[in-house]
């Protein structure tokens, strides 16, 4: 029974052909703190991430804690420029960047993770900065159908602000998959559509359920939404499953499309659901 190893490390030259830097190899993991002067610029299997924990010892690895660096599970590959992991089939969105690269897949038409999970390793701030939902149009082929995991973390200060380029508005737009396990708090949607077009969905989590997709155990916090039609915070229109979901402190907006004389679009709003089709469950 191996007792927790506490390892510091600082002004220190890795050369390695193999493996990563550091190895961690022990059911009990580790406490690494990896200071200033470190160089693994010549560790030839891996420059990017300081720690490995052997894949011997995998159901260890939240047990292993890196101050200073990033670690990897061993044979897992790594992408988009190390703000992505790959093991064993459940790719392992480590900060903004990797979300924003899983969200340009999806809208890319580059890989809807059909049968694949993807999950939050840390909580992710994005700023207020402009965002485009993942999945752009409930009737286009770019949606998400895998599994978005959030494992507790937390999404703070989400925008999305547009008038044109797609009809479902949100963190995700048009969601075919499952959406599960995270917390939004802090968000402002706002999307007006103008002219003839209509909105298909407007919400914080999912602009559009579509295709039965899903939302387990979402919360959404300190939210304002406004769009014409099927407004909500956790999903606009919503032909799937909901349960598990809560919403605190919200305002939500509804305003007919006067100019196509959608005048009766405003009512379809609700704090879990702006529209339920048919054989949806909450």
């Amino acid at each position: 029974t191996p007792e927790l190893v506490t390892l510091n490390v600082e002004n220190s030259k890795f050369t390695t052909q193999s493996k990563g830097a550091v190895l961690v190899s022990s059911k009990a993991g580790a406490a690494i703190n990896w200071g200033a002067g470190n160089d693994i610029s010549n560790v030839a299997k891996d420059n990017i991430y300081a720690v490995w924990v052997d894949e011997d010892w995998a159901d260890s690895y939240d047990l292993v804690t890196v101050e200073g660096a990033q670690k990897r599970m061993e044979n897992s590959e790594v992408l988009a420029e190390g703000n992505v992991l790959l093991t064993d089939g459940v790719y392992e969105i480590l900060n903004i960047d990797g979300l924003k690269w899983f969200r340009d897949q999806v809208n890319a038409g580059a890989n809807d993770f059909s049968g694949k999970t993807v999950v939050l390793t840390c909580d992710i701030n994005l700023n207020n900065e402009a965002w485009t939902p993942i999945g752009l149009d409930a009737d286009a082929a770019n949606k998400f159908k895998g599994t978005f995991d959030g494992q507790g973390h937390i999404i703070s200060n989400l925008k999305v602000q547009t008038e044109a380029g797609y009809t479902a508005a949100g963190l995700f737009g048009a969601l075919n998959g499952t959406a599960q396990n995270f917390t939004i708090d802090g968000a402002t949607i706002e999307h007006i559509s103008t002219g003839a077009a209509t909105d298909n969905g407007i919400a914080v989590v999912a602009g559009s359920l579509y295709d039965k997709g899903n939302v387990y155990g979402v919360t959404v916090k300190n939210a304002t939404v406004k769009g014409n039609r099927y407004v909500s915070a956790i999903a606009g229109y919503a032909y799937g499953n909901i349960k598990n979901c809560s919403v605190e402190n919200i305002t939500l907006v509804a305003t007919p499309d006067k100019e196509s004389g959608s005048y009766d679009n405003g009512d379809k709003v609700g704090a879990i659901a702006g529209y339920f089709a048919s054989e949806s469950i909450y």
